[in-house]
């Protein structure tokens, strides 16, 4: 975690709330708002429609993509949150980096991930998430209402607190 955002933890704050705008994404003006609908296609050549997905759970969406090394290193710890908590809540990554179904699918051979994945995502992230930078992870709760959102990841503990807090909430 950033020092800032270890020192907020460190002094009992869950969230951290900050206006974060790199290469011209805007994802604040989500939060408070119902999460924006999408379908797109997974790996498996499926439909992913959101709202259907989320089944009146909290859910995390993450906006990534191969090519990048820090969404590289969080993909294991979703699918492990995901193997963990698919029940209660809902885990899905956008690639964001419009690769090809090929790359995504290696990847996520290479790396064992198990967690939905959904491929074509990055008009979606740029025209309705105002993505600018990746990671960028939205958490919704249950009614799919944007509650907060991350730039960048910092660590599986964040993540697994975060979640286990939406899921207590409930």
């Amino acid at each position: 975690p950033t020092a800032a955002r270890k020192l907020a933890i460190d002094l009992g704050f869950e969230n951290v709330r900050y206006v974060h705008t790199p290469n011209g994404g805007a994802p604040e003006k989500l939060v408070g708002k119902p999460a924006p609908e999408f379908t797109l296609e997974r790996l498996d050549g499926q439909p992913l429609e959101l709202s259907l997905f989320l089944k009146d759970r909290p859910a995390l969406i993450t906006f990534w993509g191969v090519a990048c090394e820090p969404c590289r290193i969080e993909a294991p710890h979703l699918t492990t949150l995901h193997e963990k908590h698919a029940a209660k809540f809902a885990i899905v990554a956008v690639d964001a980096y419009d690769e090809s179904r090929e790359v995504v699918s290696r990847y996520a051979d290479q790396t064992q991930l198990t967690h939905p994945i959904v491929l074509n995502g990055g008009k979606v992230a740029e025209k309705f998430y105002y993505v600018g930078a990746y990671p960028t992870t939205f958490w919704l709760d249950r009614q799919g209402v944007v509650q907060d959102y991350e730039i960048g990841f910092d660590s599986a503990d964040l993540l697994e607190r975060r979640i286990a807090n939406m899921i207590a909430d409930d």
